[in-house]
């Protein structure tokens, strides 16, 4: 059988691809570094369909106690958005209630979509430089400022 790819949450917030031989839920504290499965357990599913014509079916696994200086800095979809982990996570894929590889770019596909999509940055700039250029041509002060009355507007 061939390897199955999970993914890696580190505390300081990185999403690194990871392999397993086979599934064994009781067995996936070891891949995230625990000593124990002591509250290691899932805390989120979430079921996608038809998310760039494939179906996902997403586990989170984790701890929410440990000791101060080992929270996890990843910020995870909703419902767990706001839940504190501790140490590593780990981000499995099932189809059909059985284990299938996800790679990060995956991952990414499937976290943009948990949370709404994201606005790409820069993408609505040009409307504010329009905006901002509204001014250009007035005559304007010393000091730069138009001259408009609006101060004088104010004075009683």
């Amino acid at each position: 059988m061939a390897p199955i790819s999970i993914l890696l949450v580190d505390k300081g917030g990185s999403v690194k691809e990871t392999s397993i031989k086979t599934f064994d839920e009781g067995e996936l504290y070891k891949k995230a570094g625990f000593k124990t499965t002591e509250g290691f357990k899932c805390y989120a599913e979430w079921n996608i369909e038809d998310l760039n014509d494939k179906t996902y079916s997403i586990s989170v696994y984790g701890k929410i106690t440990g000791k101060a200086n080992q929270e996890n800095k990843y910020e995870f979809p909703p419902p767990i958005d706001t839940t504190l982990f501790f140490g590593n996570c780990i981000i499995i894929n099932k189809r059909l209630d059985k284990v299938v590889s996800i790679s990060e770019e995956e991952w990414e596909s499937v976290y943009d979509y948990l949370f709404g999509g994201f606005d790409e940055l820069g993408e609505d700039d040009s409307e504010d430089e329009e905006e901002e250029d509204e001014d250009d041509g007035l005559p304007r002060t010393k000091d730069g400022y138009v001259k408009d009355d609006f101060a004088h507007k104010f004075y009683f």
